[in-house]
């Protein structure tokens, strides 16, 4: 007959490590709180495995933290005096910590001064894949995009170089005069806001940002830099968030980069989908000024 054993084991760790988890894990049963909150565990818990011939006795404990009320003194306690009374204690840790924290160094320090054997345990590895595996994927789809935007963006360049978004532009602006009678003929904001919304109507986002910041600056040198938005400068607003879209660049390239069978049939929707918007936030725009002049010019 084999000679039964038995043996009492403390779990230690910060707070929110997993302690209770743990635990429940290894008894098969929920006896112990869990939650994403900090300190949910508060007093010693004990949980008892039987086996054949072994039955092992496992100790919960309230994380250890710096105590900043009496209660959190009292926790840190209850804690420390289940070392002495146990064979083997469980030290777990994050493996999403950024190394030894002053928290588990101080608990490896007294678990040294304690003489007691310790396993450490290294507990939210799958976190830890995951956050790779998701960076992995991120880069991957990058890598499948950057060949199309470059073409793409190259293709723009010829453009530029050749006239032809002036041209656009240039012809853009007499619409734009229309939505911004405030802004004084021929001055270069625009220009500028030609140029963002020809950007955005290609997908280019990134290329339409500069020609955005721009506008926004001359807009508001216009309104004397008053911290107050002027007309102008919402109504742009508006129109650079809302924005028209007839090839959506960057949309189009996620979907090849995640292997889509059409990836453009997306385009006839997004051309009905924002221009919509662009024509009902102008709407809003519009009769919200209009509330404003009547109220309070």
């Amino acid at each position: 007959m084999e000679k039964f054993k038995s043996g009492f084991v403390s779990i230690i760790g910060r707070t929110n490590v997993g302690k209770s988890t743990l635990i429940n894990s290894l008894v098969g049963e929920k006896i112990a709180i869990t939650a994403n909150k900090s300190q949910t565990t508060r007093t010693v818990i004990k949980a008892i495995i039987n086996n054949k011939n072994s039955q092992i006795i496992f100790t919960d404990t309230p994380g250890i933290h710096k105590p900043k009320t009496k209660l959190g003194t009292t926790m840190n306690d209850n804690a420390w005096s289940t070392i002495p009374e146990v064979d083997i204690i469980l030290f777990i840790v994050e493996a999403t910590s950024n190394g030894i924290g002053k928290g588990d160094q101080m608990i490896l320090e007294k678990l040294k001064e304690s003489n007691k054997k310790a396993i450490l345990v290294i507990n939210k590895i799958d976190l830890t894949t995951s956050m790779i595996s998701s960076g992995t994927k991120a880069i991957n789809m990058i890598l499948s995009i950057v060949p199309l935007m470059c073409l793409w963006l190259g293709t723009m360049k010829i453009a530029e170089s050749s006239g032809l978004l002036d041209i656009i532009s240039k012809k853009l602006s007499k619409v734009v005069r229309v939505i911004f009678p405030e802004i004084p003929d021929g001055d270069p904001s625009i220009s500028y806001i030609s140029s963002n919304i020809v950007m955005n109507m290609l997908g280019l986002g990134n290329a339409a940002t500069p020609f955005g910041i721009k506008a926004m600056t001359r807009l508001k040198e216009l309104n004397n830099n008053s911290d107050i938005a002027s007309r102008s400068m919402i109504t742009f607003l508006v129109i650079n968030t809302s924005s028209v879209t007839i090839i959506p660049t960057t949309v189009i390239s996620l979907r090849i980069a995640s292997g889509s069978n059409n990836p453009t049939e997306i385009m006839t929707a997004c051309i009905i989908t924002t221009f919509l918007s662009s024509f009902i936030g102008l709407l809003i725009d519009r009769l919200f000024y209009f509330i404003w002049r009547r109220h309070y010019v």
